[in-house]
């Protein structure tokens, strides 16, 4: 599973603010959910989910507290002991028995001591809008959109620390974060969705599947992982590859700047050999390269009897000048 909170903002999310011209923003993400993903349950704590009617999903929830401290302060609040201020006397009184034993009956103690001064924070109780436009049944996936509903303003005093919070509300909820402008269209998002890439130099094995299979992966899961991280390391890649796009996960191999062997890890999809303009053409889903609208700069080996072999031989093929 991804990581459960952030200590500070992430430099991606401040990359991302700079982009947007809006002063207002909005924690929020889209999100394409594995159809197999929902119905194990991965988002029951939002009310997520789904069955031979379709998908079901709240328009609006406040985030339970269990999902982690930045929720659980949305709703509860929270007590700052203030150590920056000085200490005061607080009375403290309690029943103890006579002579040990409640039988002789009790006497009340009471004692002064000097304690750390205390605040409350008041809680935010901010919730998540929800929505998907297709929410039919049968889909592979399904691209849900999460929408805190507390908007940001960029020139705002406490700008930074609402944007922390806010921010780890999201992660710990949906296990990623993101900032859009705030007036952003459900159609505008699907516009946005794009891969984000790791670097991995090619040592890092279980880094590599840690990162791929998460806190809790299954043992078939875990043996298709470790067999592709075996096949990409034989490649003799400059670097590896990780990227995700919601919560689905990608990894490849990089053989050179301009030729890449990529894919999704779910078992059966095909691996694609990119190449030209790499980077660009794998921001886009499998149904869009498979029209060819967008350029024929890759090979697709479907995973089947030999497809390491098919794999192999398109590279030395590439790689002859």
């Amino acid at each position: 599973m991804p990581k459960k909170n952030f200590r500070s903002i992430p430099p991606r999310i401040f990359n991302k603010i700079s982009r947007i011209q809006s002063d207002d923003l909005i924690v929020s993400c889209l999100l394409t959910i594995n159809a197999d993903e929902i119905r194990g349950g991965l988002l029951e704590h939002l009310d997520i989910s789904l069955d031979a009617n379709g998908l079901h999903f709240p328009r609006n929830i406040i985030p339970s507290p269990s999902q982690g401290k930045h929720s659980k302060r949305n709703v509860n609040g929270e007590i700052i002991i203030r150590k920056d201020l000085p200490m005061e006397n607080r009375d403290y009184s309690w029943e103890a028995p006579n002579w040990g034993d409640e039988y002789n009956g009790t006497h009340t103690i009471d004692m002064t001591r000097e304690v750390y001064q205390r605040e409350f924070i008041p809680p935010r109780i901010v919730s998540m809008n929800i929505d998907c436009q297709t929410p039919t049944p049968g889909l592979n996936g399904y691209a849900i959109l999460f929408q805190l509903d507390e908007t940001l303003n960029k020139h705002s005093q406490d700008f930074l620390d609402r944007l922390l919070d806010l921010v780890n509300i999201l992660q710990e909820n949906i296990y990623t974060c993101d900032v859009n402008a705030a007036n952003l269209s459900y159609q505008g998002y699907l516009r946005t969705i794009q891969l984000a890439w790791e670097i991995l130099p090619p040592g890092e094995r279980d880094q590599f599947i840690q990162r791929l299979a998460g806190n809790n992966p299954n043992p078939q899961q875990s043996r298709v992982i470790e067999q592709r991280y075996a096949f990409l390391l034989s490649l003799n890649p400059t670097d590896l590859i990780i990227g995700t796009s919601g919560l689905q996960r990608y990894s490849g191999a990089k053989i050179t700047d301009n030729l890449v062997v990529f894919e999704n890890i779910r078992y059966g999809n095909a691996i694609y050999i990119m190449f030209d303009d790499w980077n660009t053409l794998s921001q886009r889903s499998r149904t869009e390269i498979l029209t060819g609208n967008f350029g024929n700069n890759y090979d697709r080996v479907v995973h089947s009897d030999g497809w390491e072999a098919r794999v192999r031989t398109i590279i030395q093929r590439r790689l002859v000048p």
